[in-house]
């Protein structure tokens, strides 16, 4: 009997790029779980606290929040236990924290499968991500992609579990136990603390972003973005959630 193959996406940009002659079933992930509200169980409320930030964040309306982002994320529970799954994830901490779920997922359901971890092509600067991948690229990806063995996987389970209880990553033993598999992991713990920390009333990037453009007056927000994204490109933050950090900044003024 053949297994089921079963590919988790990061975003539509990757889906859009996914080539036919990749067989098997795709979910594909449309969330931001770096950021905003989240807990350790994944049930009806921390859906329904989801929903809400997202709602007042972004302007997202609850039922598309539904159809898009939970209902798709719950195809997880319909994954064949023995399946194979091939989890495609960039190497920054916006991704790391969607790998940490999705492995939160499999195991809460005993998943007895093999789960390999897709990563994009190694260049120059390890934080590029899937976007310039041609169909041969992604192909290779594939076939190059680390099988994560089932310890792996209840190691990153509970380093869900941390990042949910705003546990500082860096000091886990899980988050070290997986050194051999992200050698960067000291760089996505720092962003994992960072993004779980408020300054002053204010989420701890918005807060920098705060404190550079004070002290440089006359940059706007194109450079101030551009700097941020050189202090820490491993963050992976993309230009709608810088937006959001800068409207942070202007309605606590």
């Amino acid at each position: 009997m053949i297994k089921e193959s079963v590919h988790i996406l990061n975003g539509d940009v990757l889906r859009r790029q996914m080539p036919q002659s990749i067989r098997g079933r795709r979910i594909i992930f449309r969330e931001m779980l770096i950021e905003g509200p989240i807990i350790e169980t994944i049930d009806e409320n921390f859906w329904q606290q989801r929903q809400a930030y997202l709602l007042d964040a972004y302007e997202v309306e609850p039922s598309y929040y539904d159809e898009k982002s939970r209902d798709e994320l719950l195809k997880m529970n319909k994954i064949a236990r023995d399946a194979t799954v091939h989890m495609w994830f960039d190497f920054d901490a916006f991704c790391f924290v969607h790998l940490l779920f999705t492995a939160k997922m499999l195991v809460s359901r005993k998943y007895s499968g093999k789960a390999y971890w897709v990563r994009p092509m190694p260049v120059a600067d390890r934080w590029n991500g899937f976007d310039q991948h041609s169909t041969e690229q992604l192909q290779e990806c594939l076939a190059d992609s680390l099988l994560i063995s089932p310890i792996e996987m209840k190691q990153m389970a509970k380093c869900w579990d941390h990042f949910a209880n705003k546990e500082k990553p860096q000091n886990t033993e899980a988050l070290h136990s997986l050194a051999n598999i992200f050698p960067q992991i000291q760089n996505i713990s720092d962003i994992l603390t960072y993004s779980r920390q408020e300054v002053e009333g204010l989420p701890y990037f918005a807060r920098h972003l705060l404190q550079t453009a004070n002290e440089n007056p006359l940059e706007n927000e194109e450079l101030l973005t551009q700097q941020f994204k050189q202090k820490w490109p491993h963050a992976g933050y993309s230009d709608l959630q810088m937006k959001h950090l800068y409207h942070q900044i202007k309605t606590a003024k």
